[in-house]
Protein backbone atom coordinates (compact mmCIF):
# COMPACT_ATOMS: atom_id res chain seq x y z
CA UNK A 1 0.00 0.00 0.00
CA UNK A 2 1.11 3.55 -0.69
CA UNK A 3 -0.28 7.04 -0.12
CA UNK A 4 -0.71 9.34 -3.13
CA UNK A 5 0.75 12.77 -2.36
CA UNK A 6 -2.02 14.47 -4.36
CA UNK A 7 -5.34 12.90 -3.30
CA UNK A 8 -3.74 11.54 -0.08
CA UNK A 9 -5.55 8.21 -0.47
CA UNK A 10 -3.76 5.05 0.60
CA UNK A 11 -4.00 2.70 -2.37
CA UNK A 12 -2.61 -0.64 -3.57
CA UNK A 13 0.75 -0.49 -5.34
CA UNK A 14 -0.97 -1.51 -8.57
CA UNK A 15 -2.65 1.94 -8.58
CA UNK A 16 0.75 3.58 -9.14
CA UNK A 17 2.85 3.58 -12.31
CA UNK A 18 6.24 1.95 -12.02
CA UNK A 19 9.39 3.75 -13.07
CA UNK A 20 10.49 2.72 -16.55
CA UNK A 21 13.96 2.02 -15.19
CA UNK A 22 14.98 0.79 -11.78
CA UNK A 23 12.64 0.15 -8.89
CA UNK A 24 9.90 2.18 -7.29
CA UNK A 25 6.69 3.89 -8.34
CA UNK A 26 5.45 7.40 -9.01
CA UNK A 27 4.37 9.60 -6.09
CA UNK A 28 0.99 10.23 -7.76
CA UNK A 29 -1.58 7.48 -8.25
CA UNK A 30 -2.70 6.68 -11.80
CA UNK A 31 -5.93 8.67 -11.47
CA UNK A 32 -4.22 11.80 -10.18
CA UNK A 33 -1.44 11.47 -12.73
CA UNK A 34 -4.00 11.44 -15.55
CA UNK A 35 -5.88 14.40 -14.06
CA UNK A 36 -2.69 16.43 -13.71
CA UNK A 37 -2.18 16.06 -17.46
CA UNK A 38 -5.72 17.28 -18.11
CA UNK A 39 -5.25 20.33 -15.90
CA UNK A 40 -2.00 21.51 -17.47
CA UNK A 41 -2.49 23.65 -20.63
CA UNK A 42 1.05 22.91 -21.80
CA UNK A 43 0.45 19.16 -21.68
CA UNK A 44 -2.88 19.57 -23.47
CA UNK A 45 -1.27 21.45 -26.35
CA UNK A 46 1.73 19.13 -26.39
CA UNK A 47 -0.66 16.23 -26.95
CA UNK A 48 -2.49 18.18 -29.66
CA UNK A 49 0.79 18.94 -31.42
CA UNK A 50 1.96 15.33 -31.21
CA UNK A 51 -1.34 14.19 -32.72
CA UNK A 52 -0.98 16.74 -35.52
CA UNK A 53 2.47 15.42 -36.42
CA UNK A 54 1.24 11.83 -36.41
CA UNK A 55 -1.77 12.67 -38.58
CA UNK A 56 0.38 14.68 -41.01
CA UNK A 57 2.64 11.68 -41.54
CA UNK A 58 -0.32 9.34 -41.99
CA UNK A 59 -1.91 11.64 -44.58
CA UNK A 60 1.40 12.06 -46.42
CA UNK A 61 1.20 15.77 -45.64
CA UNK A 62 4.15 17.99 -44.67
CA UNK A 63 4.72 18.36 -40.94
CA UNK A 64 3.03 21.37 -39.28
CA UNK A 65 4.73 24.58 -40.35
CA UNK A 66 4.99 25.68 -36.71
CA UNK A 67 6.67 24.43 -33.55
CA UNK A 68 4.90 23.51 -30.32
CA UNK A 69 5.94 26.87 -28.87
CA UNK A 70 4.52 28.72 -31.88
CA UNK A 71 1.26 26.78 -31.61
CA UNK A 72 0.92 27.77 -27.94
CA UNK A 73 1.77 31.41 -28.75
CA UNK A 74 -0.85 31.36 -31.53
CA UNK A 75 -3.48 29.89 -29.19
CA UNK A 76 -2.70 32.53 -26.57
CA UNK A 77 -3.76 35.22 -29.07
CA UNK A 78 -7.05 33.60 -30.10
CA UNK A 79 -10.17 35.41 -28.79
CA UNK A 80 -11.91 32.20 -27.68
CA UNK A 81 -9.02 30.48 -25.84
CA UNK A 82 -9.89 31.74 -22.36
CA UNK A 83 -13.58 30.92 -22.76
CA UNK A 84 -12.84 27.42 -24.05
CA UNK A 85 -10.44 26.70 -21.18
CA UNK A 86 -12.84 28.10 -18.56
CA UNK A 87 -15.64 25.89 -19.91
CA UNK A 88 -13.29 22.89 -19.83
CA UNK A 89 -12.38 23.52 -16.18
CA UNK A 90 -16.01 24.18 -15.19
CA UNK A 91 -17.05 20.85 -16.76
CA UNK A 92 -14.68 18.94 -14.50
CA UNK A 93 -12.31 18.36 -17.45
CA UNK A 94 -14.89 16.53 -19.53
CA UNK A 95 -13.26 15.36 -22.78
CA UNK A 96 -15.99 16.85 -24.99
CA UNK A 97 -15.25 20.37 -23.69
CA UNK A 98 -11.50 19.96 -24.03
CA UNK A 99 -9.69 22.38 -26.35
CA UNK A 100 -9.25 21.00 -29.85
CA UNK A 101 -7.46 22.34 -32.93
CA UNK A 102 -9.11 21.63 -36.27
CA UNK A 103 -8.00 22.36 -39.83
CA UNK A 104 -10.17 24.87 -41.64
CA UNK A 105 -9.56 23.20 -45.02
CA UNK A 106 -9.17 19.45 -44.58
CA UNK A 107 -7.42 19.10 -47.93
CA UNK A 108 -4.50 21.23 -46.72
CA UNK A 109 -1.81 20.49 -44.10
CA UNK A 110 -1.48 22.15 -40.71
CA UNK A 111 -0.40 25.78 -40.79
CA UNK A 112 -1.22 28.71 -38.54
CA UNK A 113 -3.46 30.07 -41.30
CA UNK A 114 -5.37 26.79 -41.62
CA UNK A 115 -6.28 25.95 -38.02
CA UNK A 116 -8.95 27.06 -35.59
CA UNK A 117 -9.66 26.50 -31.91
CA UNK A 118 -12.83 24.79 -30.74
CA UNK A 119 -14.03 22.19 -28.25
CA UNK A 120 -13.85 18.46 -28.92
CA UNK A 121 -17.65 18.42 -29.17
CA UNK A 122 -17.61 21.12 -31.85
CA UNK A 123 -14.85 19.30 -33.71
CA UNK A 124 -16.81 16.06 -33.58
CA UNK A 125 -19.98 17.78 -34.84
CA UNK A 126 -18.05 19.29 -37.76
CA UNK A 127 -16.80 15.82 -38.63
CA UNK A 128 -20.36 14.51 -38.71
CA UNK A 129 -21.43 17.40 -40.94
CA UNK A 130 -18.54 16.73 -43.31
CA UNK A 131 -19.45 13.06 -43.57
CA UNK A 132 -23.08 13.87 -44.32
CA UNK A 133 -21.95 16.31 -47.00
CA UNK A 134 -19.50 13.79 -48.45
CA UNK A 135 -16.58 16.12 -47.73
CA UNK A 136 -14.36 13.80 -45.73
CA UNK A 137 -10.96 15.07 -46.79
CA UNK A 138 -7.82 13.05 -47.33
CA UNK A 139 -7.73 11.62 -43.79
CA UNK A 140 -10.85 9.49 -44.24
CA UNK A 141 -10.12 5.81 -43.75
CA UNK A 142 -12.83 3.58 -42.27
CA UNK A 143 -11.89 1.26 -39.44
CA UNK A 144 -13.83 -1.35 -37.48
CA UNK A 145 -13.67 -2.21 -33.79
CA UNK A 146 -14.03 -5.85 -32.76
CA UNK A 147 -14.53 -7.49 -29.40
CA UNK A 148 -11.69 -9.81 -28.45
CA UNK A 149 -13.89 -12.81 -29.32
CA UNK A 150 -13.95 -11.57 -32.92
CA UNK A 151 -17.48 -10.16 -33.02
CA UNK A 152 -18.00 -6.70 -34.49
CA UNK A 153 -18.43 -3.90 -31.98
CA UNK A 154 -18.85 -0.89 -34.24
CA UNK A 155 -17.92 0.54 -37.65
CA UNK A 156 -16.26 3.96 -37.89
CA UNK A 157 -15.75 6.22 -40.87
CA UNK A 158 -12.32 7.32 -39.64
CA UNK A 159 -9.67 6.62 -37.02
CA UNK A 160 -10.33 10.01 -35.45
CA UNK A 161 -14.03 9.34 -34.92
CA UNK A 162 -13.18 5.94 -33.44
CA UNK A 163 -10.63 7.45 -31.05
CA UNK A 164 -13.13 10.05 -29.86
CA UNK A 165 -15.85 7.45 -29.34
CA UNK A 166 -13.72 5.14 -27.18
CA UNK A 167 -11.74 7.96 -25.56
CA UNK A 168 -8.59 6.48 -27.01
CA UNK A 169 -5.62 7.29 -29.20
CA UNK A 170 -5.87 7.57 -32.98
CA UNK A 171 -2.22 6.54 -33.20
CA UNK A 172 -2.75 3.38 -31.17
CA UNK A 173 -5.81 2.39 -33.22
CA UNK A 174 -3.77 2.94 -36.39
CA UNK A 175 -0.96 0.74 -35.02
CA UNK A 176 -3.34 -2.12 -34.21
CA UNK A 177 -5.14 -1.93 -37.56
CA UNK A 178 -1.81 -1.84 -39.41
CA UNK A 179 -0.25 -4.69 -37.44
CA UNK A 180 2.47 -2.42 -36.10
CA UNK A 181 5.46 -4.27 -34.64
CA UNK A 182 7.22 -2.55 -31.76
CA UNK A 183 10.71 -3.12 -30.43
CA UNK A 184 10.72 -4.01 -26.75
CA UNK A 185 13.55 -3.93 -24.19
CA UNK A 186 15.62 -7.08 -24.32
CA UNK A 187 15.69 -7.28 -28.10
CA UNK A 188 12.33 -8.90 -28.73
CA UNK A 189 9.46 -7.60 -30.82
CA UNK A 190 5.73 -7.62 -30.22
CA UNK A 191 2.70 -6.84 -32.34
CA UNK A 192 0.18 -4.30 -31.07
CA UNK A 193 -3.02 -6.36 -30.89
CA UNK A 194 -5.59 -4.26 -29.03
CA UNK A 195 -6.45 -0.79 -27.79
CA UNK A 196 -9.13 0.23 -25.29
CA UNK A 197 -10.26 -3.40 -25.07
CA UNK A 198 -10.89 -3.83 -28.80
CA UNK A 199 -8.99 -5.20 -31.76
CA UNK A 200 -9.05 -2.97 -34.82
CA UNK A 201 -8.99 -3.61 -38.56
CA UNK A 202 -9.28 -1.45 -41.63
CA UNK A 203 -12.71 -1.73 -43.19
Amino acid sequence: MKQCIDCEKTLPMTDFYKFTQGEGTWLFCKSCNALRGLKDPFRVFRRIYSSQRFNSKRRNHPMPTYSLGELIAWADKQPNTAELWDNYVASGYDKMTKISVDRIDNSLPYSLGNIQLMSWQENKDLGHQARRAGNLGSDHRPVNAYHLDGTLHKEYVSVQSAARDVNGSAGSIHHVASGKILDRPGGYKTTVKKHKGYSWAWA
